[in-house]
């Protein structure tokens, strides 16, 4: 089985993490080769046996290129993962509004144009919060992300309006991820794998490594797991891989975000995932 890894103009190898779960193939008997995502790549994906989308981690620097490959993807004969239409689905972060129309809890989020950001000191006020953050909902790595005060909001106003998004989400700001952190709980065939905890350097809100952030395993228990399980069985069913992000309030796990296009899946933090991810993966090529 010849299976590419879709990766980055930036990063055109394979990413040392999905190195791990790339090993665990070859050591199978299967071959994994790392393939840069643009609209020319598309004709060579077809001699693969399977396609997977790991790290094409320029892509919201270049957004309409994405979209558009991710369009091309829907005329690959080779079997991609996460499935075409998820990937598309999933491509903007308006899909939480989906997520919570099917019962899954997510952070609470209002939903601003471009046009109209200066309604950003009143919309909070008005939701009783003391901070929150605003993102675009085409982004990643925390880009254009901002966290503010009503008094702030203006300044926010005028860098956002300088950039190119139609479309943002603002949330409350979550105090539990300066001392709790920010959960992310993996699962392979929709089935829970492990978990990790990324936490925001001091003074930060951002718990990317580029920002500075840090991530420890840990062992998530029965009604994290629980929950996180309903998320993805209501939201991605049939995904090769998903990640949970959210943040527990109360014993209740408050989705920021379901990743299932490119997330990191910190197979070095588990052992035995790389070999679970693999398994996931045969198992779905022989369904197909």
């Amino acid at each position: 089985m010849r299976v590419a890894f879709l990766t980055s103009g930036a990063m055109p190898g394979l990413y040392s993490d999905d190195l791990l779960a790339a090993k665990v193939l070859v050591a199978r008997g299967h071959e994994v080769a790392p393939a840069v995502w643009d609209k020319t790549t598309i004709a060579t994906l077809n001699g693969f046996d399977a396609v997977v989308m790991r790290s094409p981690w320029d892509w919201y620097s270049r957004p309409l290129e994405f979209e558009s490959f991710l369009e091309r993807l829907g005329d690959l004969a080779s079997p991609l993962f996460n499935p075409h239409s998820m990937l598309l689905d999933f491509y903007d972060k308006t899909y939480l509004r989906s997520l919570e129309e099917r019962g899954v809890p997510i952070v609470p989020t209002r939903w601003v144009t471009r046009d109209a950001l200066e309604t950003l000191p009143d919309l909070i006020r008005a939701e009783g919060w003391a901070r929150a953050v605003i993102k675009p909902t085409v982004s990643a790595n925390s880009s254009s992300t901002h966290l503010f005060s009503a008094r702030e909001a203006r300044k926010v106003m005028s860098s956002l309006r300088q950039k190119d998004h139609h479309a943002y989400l603002v949330q409350p700001y979550l105090e539990e991820i300066e001392h709790d952190g920010e959960w992310s709980l993996i699962f392979f065939g929709g089935v829970y794998s492990h978990a990790v905890r990324k936490y925001p350097k001091l003074g930060d809100f951002r718990v990317q490594h580029d920002h500075g952030g840090r991530v420890e395993p840990h062992v998530a228990n029965a009604l994290l797991i629980e929950q996180a399980t309903e998320a993805v069985r209501r939201g991605v069913p049939g995904a090769l891989y998903a990640r949970v992000d959210g943040v527990v309030r109360e014993e209740q796990l408050l989705l920021m975000e379901l990743e299932v296009i490119e997330p990191e899946l910190f197979f070095r933090t588990d052992p035995d995932a790389a070999d679970r991810f693999a398994d996931a993966l045969i198992r779905a090529l022989s369904s197909t």
